[in-house]
Parts: structure tokens; C-alpha cells; sequence
């Protein structure tokens, strides 16, 4: 699949890309001369995620010659049941109706969102272009690095309890436990007991639960809505 879609990248519209690299550049003259296009790695967490891409070349305004690099994602339409809907946890056109939506340029505290250039939607599929952001840490984080993302993200929470609405769109997911949760979802069914294919079956569960921890985990199970009820009820951030 990924050499069927990087393919369909080698061939891109070079007006589209030029197009995009401008917005890239903020400059509405840059010429290309030439790109490449190469998968970046990633973990991919579920079926939705089609792929990363970086386009890297060079250009030019006037004489003055300079490398660029911009990503696209792949987004998939869901084979299953879940992810067609609107407020399933993992609705496959979520990230770009958030994109289109302009929410993600406003973000309050430290958090950002990478610039968005465009969202072309297809059939059963989409690409989102982004801006190529590079890291600046060690790929093995530091107790402090984790201190500083953990504070940043309490502080882009809090916002929303102390001024900043949550944002209202018919697309963002119902409360995420009960969605992702949810009787006859993927969880659900490869908790339960009953099923034959269910996690507790697989040697590595079984290498780390006991039948007693394992006993423990359906006992909790058992009393989700409990657990949902309550969380609802806690302060909501976004």
C-alpha cells in the first residue's frame, strides 16, 4: 500500500506542490527546481493512518537558492464498523475537518498545531499538508523533558477551565472512555471472556496477568458505567 501511495505522491501536480511550498515559504514567488519524496517512519496506531510523507527539494527567488521540506499525511477511510461516524473516537475525517476548521490555529497556552497549506479530500481517503517540523531533543527524553510537556499540556487544559470555551463541532468524539469502550467495540469484544480471539487467550497477557490479576481487571471491566458517570461529571477540558 505504501508504494501504491508514494507512487501517487512521486506523480503530485507540480502547480499543487508549488502552491504549496509558497504557503511553506510565505513567499508567493519561490520557484522550485527540483524534490524528492520519501516515507517518514512512524507508529501507526490504527488503521486510519494511511502514512507520512516528507517532500524535500530546492528552490529559488531571483538568484538566491534555498532547501524546503514539507509532509503530507495520508488519512484512510475505516474498513470496520468503527470510524464512520461523526463522534466515534477514532472518526477517520476528524483531523482534517479540524484542520479545515481554523480551531487548530488558535490554540491557547504553548500548544501549537503544525501549519496546515491544504486538505484534499478523495474518495475513501485524504491528504493533509503540513508543515515539516523538525525535533530539537534527544530521541531518549530526559525526566525534565517529560516535566516540561506534562506542565505544558496541564497549562493547555486548565485554559479551558478558566476562560477559554470548548470548542463545539458536530465531528469531535463523544467522551472518549465510553466511546472507545463501548459494548461492541473493538475493546469490548476482545475483553470479553466469551471470545475465543480475546486478549486473555495470547501468551504475553498470560505471561503478565495472573488468573487472579486477570479476575481482578473483569471486575473492574464489569463496572465501566460506573467509571464513565463518574468522569462525566469531573470538570471537562478539551
Amino acid at each position: 500500500m505504501t508504494t501504491d501511495i508514494l507512487a501517487a505522491l512521486q506523480s503530485v501536480d507540480p502547480a499543487v506542490l508549488t502552491n504549496i511550498v509558497r504557503q511553506d515559504q510565505r513567499n508567493p514567488d519561490f520557484e522550485l527546481l527540483d524534490w524528492t519524496v520519501q516515507p517518514l517512519s512512524h507508529e501507526k496506531i490504527i488503521e486510519t493512518t494511511g502514512g507520512l510523507f516528507c517532500f524535500r527539494g530546492n528552490g529559488r527567488t531571483g538568484s538566491t537558492k534555498q532547501p524546503w521540506s514539507v509532509v503530507v499525511k495520508i488519512v484512510n477511510q475505516s474498513q470496520g464498523v468503527e470510524g464512520q461516524e461523526a463522534r466515534d473516537w477514532c472518526y477517520w475525517q476528524r483531523e482534517m475537518l479540524a484542520f479545515q476548521s481554523g480551531m487548530l490555529t488558535a490554540l491557547p497556552s504553548a500548544i501549537r498545531a503544525p501549519r496546515c497549506y491544504d486538505v484534499m479530500e478523495q474518495e475513501r481517503s485524504g491528504w493533509i499538508w503540513l508543515e515539516h517540523l523538525a525535533e530539537t531533543t534527544p530521541q531518549a527524553w530526559s525526566p525534565e523533558h517529560f516535566r516540561r510537556a506534562a506542565y505544558q499540556m496541564g497549562c493547555f487544559a486548565g485554559a479551558y477551565l478558566t476562560g477559554t470555551p470548548l470548542p463545539d463541532y458536530p465531528w469531535l468524539g463523544d467522551p472518549f472512555f465510553r466511546s472507545v469502550f463501548a459494548d461492541g467495540g473493538w475493546w469490548a469484544t476482545h475483553m470479553a471472556l466469551t471470545n475465543p480471539e480475546n486478549f486473555w487467550q495470547r501468551p504475553i497477557v498470560q505471561q503478565a496477568f495472573s488468573p487472579v490479576l486477570c479476575a481482578r481487571v473483569q471486575a473492574v471491566w464489569a463496572e465501566k458505567i460506573r467509571f464513565f458517570t463518574m468522569i462525566d461529571r469531573l470538570p471537562q477540558v478539551f
